[in-house]
This record gives structure tokens, sequence and C-alpha cells, in this order.
């Protein structure tokens, strides 16, 4: 007899998504960051690390091209807010330097809370630079589905990064979306949609539905890091 793959109901996740406000920054506590204050995640498909502000944009709005940087309006480098991020060059980061200079000379991100891992400074300034091929955040509503068209189609379905062909419940971009926007992720979680779109990355629709069988942790462990070639199916074999 076969083991479940997965557990849909028996540990599922209250964690949701907390939203975006315009006015103040997006600080989630959960993750690692450099000196400088930039959350860091390392991407499976494209064997990279990647700061969370870029990783956050590059999944929600698009992918920056040739020599575009992903900046702050808010000159806080913890901050995942898109509505505080846009695409620029050096003139547009040195503008904004001076700007967030003049007004302080560190962006305060509070101290972690444990009952508080989202917390939301106020920025003395917000820079109103106009974005690079006007590509900016759309917003997300709960009720609706945000898809990122510029994301390619995993085998089984889901949308990631470009890079290697990966299975989406290893390196799917709504998993990404989750790990920066929501909470942390253990590597058998299951995050799935609310809204039934495998091909969503919504915040709003995502959580965490079970977790896959420990039974196929080392089954997990011989496929993580394996490009695939065709429809991904668990299996004895895989």
């Amino acid at each position: 007899m076969n083991s479940p793959v997965h557990t849909e109901s028996a540990d599922a996740s209250a964690q949701r998504f907390a939203g975006f406000e315009p006015d103040t920054c997006f600080v989630a506590h959960w993750h690692r960051r450099t000196r400088s204050g930039y959350s860091t995640h390392y991407t499976k498909e494209s064997s990279r690390t990647v700061n969370g502000h870029r990783l956050a944009f590059m999944l929600l709005v698009g992918s920056p091209l040739g020599a575009e940087m992903v900046l702050h309006r808010c000159g806080n480098a913890a901050c995942l807010n898109l509505h505080h991020l846009y695409l620029g060059s050096d003139g547009e980061n040195l503008r904004d330097r001076l700007l967030h200079k003049a007004v302080y000379s560190a962006p305060r991100v509070p101290d972690q809370d444990a009952s508080d891992l989202v917390t939301r400074p106020i920025p003395a300034a917000l820079s109103r630079e106009a974005p690079s091929r006007g590509l900016a955040f759309g917003g997300c509503d709960e009720l609706k589905c945000v898809h990122a068209p510029w994301l390619i189609a995993t085998p089984d379905g889901y949308r990631q990064l470009p890079g290697r062909p990966l299975p989406g419940d290893l390196a799917g971009a709504h998993r990404k979306v989750f790990e920066l926007l929501i909470g942390s992720l253990r590597p058998l979680d299951l995050v799935r949609h609310s809204c039934g779109d495998k091909t969503c990355v919504n915040p709003y629709h995502l959580y965490i539905a079970g977790r896959q069988s420990p039974d196929l942790g080392n089954q997990y462990d011989r496929r993580k890091d394996r490009p695939v070639r065709g429809p991904y199916k668990p299996g004895a074999g895989a």
C-alpha cells in the first residue's frame, strides 16, 4: 500500500498575508539579513542568492533587465512593500540616497517581537522617481488572482523563476511568495491556493495545507536539487 503524499488538513496553518499599506514599510522579521539590512534568499532553480526586495519584485511585478536595479522609495533596506519598490538606475539610486540622507541617517527597523512577525515603520520620506519602463506594482486584491506571465511554467503546472525546471512543490513562485511575505516554511510543508489556481501568486490566496508524509523525506532529499524533464509524479522510484 502506497503512503499518502500529504495530509490535507491535519496540520493546516492559520498563517495569512498581513497586506501592504502604501504609506508604511513591510518588514518581515523571520528573514536572514545582511549587515546592510537586506534579506537574502537562496533560489534552487538559479543556484544563487537573491536579496528579498529584488526577489519580491521579480515574483509580483516583473523581471529587471540589464543593469536595472530594484530600488526602495522609503530608503529602508528591510522593506518588502511592493508599493515602495521600483526599477531604476544608478542615477535614481543616488538621488534617493541624497533624499533619505537629508531626513535620516538610517531607517529604523523595530526590534523583533515574537508576537508580531511583521512590523510597519513609517518612512520619513518616499522617493517620487518614475519607474523604469513604467513597471509598477498593481496591488493585491483578496478576491482576485494575481498572475505573473513573465515567469515560466513548472513541470507540474505552477510558476517559477527562470532556471532549471524543478517541481512547483520545491521551487514554485508561490512558495517563494509565502516565505517572503507570510512566514517561514519547512522543506515538506505544502503551500496551496485557496483560489484553486496553481498559477496564482497572490499572497492572500496562499496557505499551508499540511505536510508531505515523513515517509517521503528521503525521496525529497534525493529529488530536491534534481531537474525534472516531464510532469512531476511522486512515486517510489522518484
